[in-house]
């Protein structure tokens, strides 16, 4: 339990991270250069940033990523529907429910590609 927690904590850091890197080339992008950066490219990259996140959990563990994954997703789910309750969100897109699945989707595949690379 104590491994999983550890692996959690390394992957929520490495997360936050890779999220305040990209959103800050993003944002000199758009803020030096006048260049428009589409939404959707925004979230794809957040995509690839939850996977990248669950191979670091997936590296740091070593085994059971797909249960260390799920507790993940639970509490990015949670977390979530915290947010939305506290902006007191009244209509969200369908959008919004697939881009959430792809992350929690991505976060695991990742973790569990990391678990399942052969070390030589």
């Amino acid at each position: 339990m104590k491994k999983i927690i550890i692996s959690l904590s390394f992957s929520l850091l490495s997360l936050l991270i890779f999220t305040l890197l990209f959103s800050v080339i993003i944002s000199s992008f758009q803020y030096y250069k006048q260049v428009k950066i589409s939404p959707v490219l925004i979230e794809i990259l957040s995509i690839v940033i939850f996977a990248l996140a669950g191979f670091i959990f997936g590296l740091i563990n070593k085994k059971q990523g797909l249960i260390g994954s799920s507790i993940f997703i639970l509490v990015y789910i949670i977390f979530i529907i915290f947010y939305y309750f506290i902006l007191k969100v009244k209509e969200i897109n369908a959008i919004n429910y697939l881009y959430a699945l792809f992350k929690c989707l991505s976060y695991c595949i990742g973790s569990v590609i990391a678990v399942n690379l052969k070390k030589h």
